[in-house]
């Protein structure tokens, strides 16, 4: 049940470490370059939307990584998933068909 902790961590651990960094970065530049006055004049109400907006940013800016990673692992389980079953020859279904009533509108029935 553990054996996996260890390989989970070695990729967990160093992305949330860029995640923070990055979040923290982005704050850094947000009070620098957009809010017109020093962290310590700021609100607590004012400091919160400053850390919304940079959260927010940071999810867009990490989308396109993101859905690449995603899309990559989850097109690798299925190629092992039907590489298993094609290896071990279990049964498979069947390709999709058009449905009746879209081949009747294109023509494609007699």
């Amino acid at each position: 049940f553990y054996k996996g902790v260890v390989p989970l961590w070695m990729r967990q651990i160093p992305y949330t470490m860029m995640k923070f960094a990055c979040f923290e970065r982005t704050v850094e530049m947000l009070y620098k370059y957009v809010v017109p006055k020093p962290r310590s004049d700021c609100s607590k109400p004012e400091q919160l939307v400053v850390t919304f907006v940079a959260g927010y940013i940071g999810v867009w800016k990490g989308l396109v990584a993101r859905i690449i990673m995603i899309g990559t692992l989850t097109a690798l389980q299925w190629f092992i998933y039907d590489s298993v079953k094609v290896y071990f020859r279990l049964p498979r279904p069947p390709p999709p068909e058009m449905p009746e009533s879209l081949k009747k509108k294109l023509g494609l029935t007699e």
